[in-house]
């Protein structure tokens, strides 16, 4: 009975198992109340659903698993960039293609092209040649026939907004939000943001910050993130 104790639930005078969504029987004594609890755990149909819950719970916790170590590798490469351009000023043509260019040694590649470019020199001249290698025409050829796609997401996100300025706190999570028409999807928690009909800035800003400032996510977040500088506000936007 105690592994099934978070399926059973009183409900008035009533016990139900909210797995099965079945009522259990209460006799007059114990021991015949037990029998009847026991008599339904071991069901064929409780057990069979107890399986397949487990098995979603594991399946979620193998996705989730993935996601962060996907979010964690993304974080490290941008910190990088970031070392490397010696500012924040991290340019939007590779930010937009880091499912592409990765850092090997002392250079940056496009995997997609199979092109190198030294790391070591920083001249803006050299910075020049790898954007115009990453908006030319046979990376975005590449890019078309892969199926991947530009890594975009934060400029749909910012034209949700309109003319008004992108949020601190949804500038701090641009990397693991994405807009679909009418939701934003937290690509972190696997979690919809539903978003339609919702015209008004501050109902917008407010809405995704419930999100962003939930425990999952902050949590979620935490384990992608290695410097403590980079933890969201927590306080609820007015």
């Amino acid at each position: 009975l105690i592994e099934n104790q978070e399926y059973i639930k009183k409900t008035d005078q009533h016990f139900t198992c909210t797995l099965c969504s079945a009522q259990l029987s209460v006799s007059s004594n114990a021991s015949g109340t037990v029998n009847a609890f026991a008599k339904h755990l071991n069901s064929i149909r409780h057990c069979k659903k107890v399986d397949l819950l487990k098995t979603k719970q594991q399946t979620n916790a193998m996705k989730t698993h993935s996601v962060l170590k996907s979010m964690k590798n993304q974080n490290e490469f941008l910190d990088s960039l970031r070392e490397y351009f010696d500012t924040d000023n991290i340019p939007e043509e590779i930010i937009c293609n880091k499912n592409f260019v990765k850092i090997k040694g002392n250079n940056f590649v496009c995997e997609l092209c199979n092109v190198e470019f030294n790391k070591a020199s920083k001249t803006s001249n050299h910075i020049k040649h790898i954007i115009v290698h990453l908006i030319g025409a046979k990376h975005i050829k590449n890019i078309s026939e892969s199926g991947i796609g530009l890594d975009n997401d934060f400029q749909q996100l910012k034209n949700l907004f309109g003319s008004n300025p992108v949020p601190e706190i949804i500038q701090l999570d641009k990397n693991y939000i994405v807009r679909y028409g009418n939701h934003v999807e937290c690509k972190l928690c696997q979690s919809q943001i539903h978003i339609l009909g919702l015209y008004d800035y501050d109902k917008l800003v407010n809405v995704i910050s419930q999100h962003l400032t939930s425990k999952n996510h902050v949590k979620n977040f935490k384990q992608v993130n290695i410097s403590k500088q980079d933890t969201p506000n927590l306080k609820t936007p007015n």
